[in-house]
């Protein structure tokens, strides 16, 4: 069960990042802001990484010659350093070897078509990069450019899925598993640990749970990964919280699936 005065910390945490992220909103440096706001949602995240991971800005690179088509600059990445060395390890200019990639983070001041489409995309590049376990890829947003109810950022991601991610059998159905976008609610691709269905969930944004389910996602992910127990997710994220699937998948690629 979740611990409720857990929970009560970090939603005032995530309601302090979204009050700072609306203050640097008068900034007229559209990449000081930018770089601010992906340092408070790592300054949200470290606190729930295991002792070996650590929350850096820079770029991923691959040992073979082949340069990245898609980014030339990582918003946050999440690495472990016994797994691969920071060849460069400076504040906001990082280089990272793939090998020591766990995880990434698109991080958006306002999520548009177009910035979902390219998140895809260079999800699934990272994949292509490495070598065993892929990194984990998010998507994080402070506000969204859809007006209306008609189309959801889910539904975006799963168009530009269709257009632009053709996994292999054991790849994720989708290169990128979760998107937040703060006030408007937390999409993930997993498991419901008691029903058992596989597929898309959604978190409502009701009392900062869409920011509490991403970090609960994060920190989930990297402490099953590295220790095989569950993270911040056992004490911040009440199952009752999650929807669906509001659509049903598998969480990976199985040989009926092959395309």
């Amino acid at each position: 069960m979740p611990n409720q005065t857990a929970i009560d910390i970090f939603s005032a945490r995530s309601r302090a990042l979204k009050g700072e992220a609306t203050a640097l909103g008068t900034l007229a440096h559209q990449g000081v802001k930018g770089t601010a706001r992906e340092l408070l949602l790592r300054q949200l995240l470290s606190p729930l990484l295991p002792p070996q991971v650590q929350a850096q800005t820079g770029t991923i690179i691959d040992w073979g010659p082949v340069k990245r088509s898609e980014r030339n600059q990582d918003d946050v990445v999440l690495f472990n350093a016994t797994m691969a060395p920071l060849l460069w390890d400076e504040p906001g200019c990082a280089i990272m070897p793939i090998q020591g990639v766990v995880a990434h983070i698109e991080v958006k001041s306002t999520l548009t078509d177009a910035e979902v489409k390219a998140a895809v995309r260079a999800a699934g590049e990272l994949v292509g990069m490495g070598q065993g376990t892929a990194p984990a890829s998010l998507i994080f947003a402070y506000a969204s450019d859809i007006s209306g109810e008609k189309t959801t950022e889910l539904d975006r991601v799963l168009r530009a899925i269709d257009a632009h991610w053709h996994p292999s059998p054991g790849q994720a159905t989708s290169p990128v598993q979760c998107i937040c976008v703060a006030d408007i609610g937390c999409w993930l691709l997993a498991e419901h640990p008691t029903t058992k269905q596989a597929g898309w969930f959604f978190v409502e944004p009701q009392e900062e749970r869409e920011v509490l389910a991403f970090v609960s996602v994060v920190s989930n992910y990297l402490f099953l990964r590295h220790h095989s127990v569950h993270g911040a997710g056992a004490y911040l994220l009440d199952m009752a919280w999650l929807q669906g699937p509001v659509v049903a998948c598998p969480v990976l690629v199985g040989p009926a699936e092959e395309t």
